[in-house]
C-alpha cells in the first residue's frame, strides 16, 4: 500500500463536504416524495370519487404531501437566510496582497543591498 502523508488530511477536509452532498441529496429525496404524495392523493381522490374512504385516504395524502413540501421549503428557507446573514457562504476571506513598492522604505529610511527604492544606489 502506497502512502503519501497528505492523503489523510485530504481525506478528513473532504469530509464535511462529503455529508453535505449526502444531506442535500436526502433532502432533495424527501422532497421528491412530498411531491409524489401529493401526485398520488390528487390521483387516488379523483379515481375513487365515489368511494368516501379512499377519497378520505387521497385527502389525508394531499394534506401530508403539502404540509412536508411547506416544512421542507421553511427549512431551506431558513438555513438561506441563516447563511446569508451570518456569513456563512463557504467563501474563504480574501488574502491581503502586498506589493514590494509599498514596502519600501518601511522598516526605515536608510538602503539595504536588494533594495528596490529608485532613491538607494545598490
Amino acid at each position: 500500500m502506497d502512502f503519501t502523508p497528505g492523503d489523510d488530511l485530504e481525506t478528513i477536509f473532504q469530509l464535511p463536504g462529503l455529508v453535505l452532498s449526502l444531506i442535500g441529496g436526502f433532502y432533495t429525496a424527501l422532497l421528491g416524495v412530498a411531491v409524489f404524495l401529493v401526485a398520488f392523493g390528487i390521483f387516488k381522490f379523483i379515481l375513487h370519487a365515489d368511494d368516501e374512504t379512499e377519497r378520505k385516504k387521497g385527502r389525508s395524502l394531499i394534506l401530508w404531501g403539502i404540509i412536508g413540501i411547506f416544512l421542507l421549503l421553511s427549512i431551506w428557507g431558513l438555513v438561506w437566510i441563516l447563511v446569508n446573514t451570518v456569513g456563512l457562504n463557504n467563501r474563504p476571506p480574501p488574502v491581503p496582497q502586498l506589493d514590494a513598492q509599498e514596502l519600501d522604505g518601511f522598516w526605515g529610511d536608510e538602503c539595504v543591498p536588494g533594495d528596490l527604492n529608485p532613491n538607494c544606489a545598490n
